[in-house]
């Protein structure tokens, strides 16, 4: 690709998007003891995540063979939050957990109690969204460890997590 076909990309474009301008919010899950409709925490990473598409053969009379499409398989979306002092998003976890599985009893929660919405927005410079995705029926699958150590006198706590969903969709401005 030439030059001159780049920058018409960029034009057309309007520029292109910098990884680290973005939120996340979630929709409360309606189980879990929030007081608010949706919430946030501060994200340091959230990759938009894949997907992969799968197929079967077919072929019929000794005819060619052609892949049909039959499945998708979305991956899991890793989310990095910042820890604040009072470790409220470990809570809002453990929360979160509780809702999913009881442990002193071990009894499962309801589905529809414990699953929500999480959304990512790509943003400008100036805050403004420029699309959303949406992950739809989305749960905690791990919890990462919180790392306490004297080598990270000049680092900020964070809080790796990882959620299943059920589909996502893109919903541009």
């Amino acid at each position: 690709m030439a030059n001159s076909d780049i920058i018409k990309l960029v034009k057309a474009a309007q520029g292109f998007h910098r990884p680290n301008l973005f939120l996340v919010e979630f929709v409360s899950p309606p189980g879990l003891n929030i007081d608010v409709e949706r919430f946030s925490m501060s994200a340091i990473a959230a990759p938009i995540p894949g997907y992969a598409i799968g197929d079967f053969e077919h072929s019929s009379a000794g005819a060619l063979t052609n892949k049909h499409t039959n499945t998708v398989a979305f991956n899991s979306m890793n989310i990095t939050f910042i820890v604040s002092k009072d470790f409220n998003e470990h809570r809002v976890f453990q929360e979160w957990l509780n809702l999913m599985i009881d442990l002193p009893s071990n009894n499962v929660g309801y589905f529809d109690d414990y699953v929500t919405d999480i959304f990512v927005y790509p943003t400008d410079r100036n805050g403004n969204k420029l699309a959303t995705f949406q992950y739809i029926e989305c749960k905690p699958e791990t919890v990462g460890d919180i790392s306490l150590a004297f080598e990270n006198e000049n680092a900020v706590t964070t809080l790796e997590t990882s959620f299943s969903y059920t589909r996502q969709e893109l919903i541009t401005s």
